[in-house]
């Protein structure tokens, strides 16, 4: 009988892997943090609760929070599911992302307060709006169940922003595809082509005649 050293299975690698620790609230982090509050299936927040903390947090200079704009070229061609998809359920969450960003950067300017409770409170705010975010990702997820059967969707124009990529370089990906499928298609057709085979002699409609007769 083996020994449990020869059974056991050998280490994959000998590198060492990062430990798992679990810890636990204090009293005054659990009185502040509503950590009650389940990360993926809670209700999203209100749209007035949402801004409330958003506005308590002022913006960094410079820093742009808006979301980017649909690239021009590129959404006319969008049917009405991804037109939805694009400008009211992704492009929200990147405003709400950033939303998030707002108050981290408050900490990291109030950084050496030692006033723990108003730390704690910034804490829960951020904490607030990652939950709402993670919600709002649940419940899209949902919708895009019932957007397969009815689609639908509200487009408003944001002037004065930018765009998730340049138009030129996306214009310049898509001639790119486009010409390198009409390649593929080209090539397919030429090798489904048939060969047009003649056969040996030299059969005329007069020799069909004659052997008719």
């Amino acid at each position: 009988m083996q020994s449990d050293d020869n059974t056991a299975t050998p280490s994959l690698h000998s590198l060492s892997t990062c430990p798992h620790y679990e810890w636990t609230l204090s009293e005054a982090q659990v009185n502040i943090l509503p950590m009650d509050v389940p990360i993926h299936t809670s209700k999203p927040m209100a749209p007035a609760d949402r801004k409330a903390i958003i506005e308590s947090y002022p913006p960094v200079a410079q820093l742009e929070y808006r979301s980017p704009a649909t690239v021009p070229s590129a959404e006319p061609t969008m049917n009405k599911g991804r037109k939805m998809e694009d400008n009211s359920l992704l492009k929200h969450l990147q405003y709400q992302a950033s939303a998030i960003l707002v108050a981290h950067e408050i900490i990291t300017q109030d950084g050496n307060n030692a006033n723990l409770e108003r730390f704690c409170t910034i804490l829960a705010d951020m904490r607030s709006l990652v939950v709402d975010l993670c919600s709002t990702i649940n419940q899209a997820r949902t919708n895009i169940a019932y957007r397969a059967v009815k689609p639908s969707f509200t487009i408003k124009a944001e002037p004065d922003v930018g765009y998730t990529v340049p138009p030129e370089e996306f214009q310049q990906g898509i001639s790119q595809q486009q010409a390198a499928a009409k390649k593929t298609i080209r090539e397919a057709s030429n090798l489904r082509r048939p060969r047009r085979r003649f056969p040996y002699g030299n059969f005329s409609s007069g020799s069909f005649a004659n052997d008719s007769n």
